[in-house]
């Protein structure tokens, strides 16, 4: 019988080598195809364009995450095996979505074709199952070390206990949970300053948001990482297009003990998890707080101080202590 180290061996040996260059020539070959649906999209009316609206914005989104992850790459071997098989594989996913449907996206059939052998090389399986063995570097600075070790014992004592038995049943998200987050500041990381969260801007905010998300995730998609991605989704949103209709309008959302609620389609959960519970979420945690208002569980002290230490991180401002 082969030995796992052989094995890993064996697999190593016939992927390719990582070619950064030719990676960024894809990324500009799928921007191109980007921007023409885009050029497509704005001649014409969203509404009559829906499928194509929606399948171009997932694609540009992997496109400008793959050209993000070119400096990734340069950092090392594994960090540039890591690119281009990413690249290969949004690459992969563009094409099946131009199929039969290159008239809507206003490009040629066979637009891709320059990105084949590229494709072929780093969406093999034996390249991609010689990268299931590493761990990729994170280059993280020390603040974001700090906020993904935080989040991460949250997940591993909170969410990670409980999260087949709430998946199982199909059952409310505990307020243990969603407390614990609320005394880590989960909820606040988007809300402005002038509104009583934690937000003070800087892209570094994007950044401990994605790694606080990426940890509660490891834990349960749907316990942890959608939890707090729903408030952030809300909250960009209204910073970004809200008005103040009413005076004091966003003051009086973003404002404790308001509690707002938010409907969204049954597709947009779906998007986000395959979980049986994942559209009731933001539910969960407004129906939470609501019940537990006038009793709140206790949050560890170690833990919460931790939470505020660890966000202090490129201007972010920690949230402040928390009496149950």
């Amino acid at each position: 019988m082969r030995q796992p180290t052989e094995t890993i061996g064996r697999i190593g040996s016939m992927t390719a080598a990582p070619d950064l260059v030719e990676a960024a020539r894809i990324i500009d070959l799928a921007h191109s195809v980007v921007e023409a649906a885009t050029t497509k999209l704005a001649s014409g009316s969203i509404e009559d364009n829906q499928v194509l609206a929606y399948e171009l914005a997932h694609a540009a989104a992997t496109v400008e995450t793959g050209r993000s992850l070119l400096s990734y790459g340069a950092k090392g071997d594994l960090e540039a095996r890591i690119t281009c098989a990413y690249i290969a594989d949004s690459v992969g996913e563009l094409a099946a979505k131009l199929f039969g449907r290159e008239a809507l996206w206003g490009v040629e059939p066979g637009v891709l074709d320059g990105a084949r052998g590229f494709t072929a090389d780093y969406r093999d399986p034996a390249f991609l199952a010689a990268l299931a063995f590493e761990a990729g570097p994170r280059h993280l600075d020390d603040d974001y070390e700090m906020v993904q070790d935080t989040f991460r014992r949250f997940a591993d004592d909170r969410i990670k206990p409980i999260a087949e038995e709430i998946h199982r049943h199909n059952l409310d998200i505990p307020d243990e949970v969603i407390f614990g987050l609320v005394d880590m500041g989960g909820f606040g990381l988007s809300v402005p300053e002038e509104y009583g969260g934690f937000s003070s801007g800087g892209e570094g905010e994007y950044l401990a948001m994605v790694v606080a998300t990426e940890e509660l995730a490891k834990g349960s998609l749907c316990v942890g990482g959608s939890l707090i991605t729903r408030p952030e989704i809300l909250t960009r949103a209204l910073v970004a297009g809200g008005t103040d209709l009413v005076p004091n309008m966003k003051h009086e959302l973003f404002t404790p003990p308001r509690v707002v609620s938010l409907a969204m389609p049954c597709s947009s959960a779906r998007a986000t998890s395959s979980a049986p519970d994942a559209s009731r979420s933001v539910g969960c945690h407004h129906a939470g707080a609501r019940r537990a208002r006038a009793a709140r569980p206790a949050a560890s002290a170690t833990t919460t101080s931790s939470a505020r230490k660890s966000l202090r991180c490129r201007g972010m401002r920690a949230p402040p202590a928390v009496t149950p």
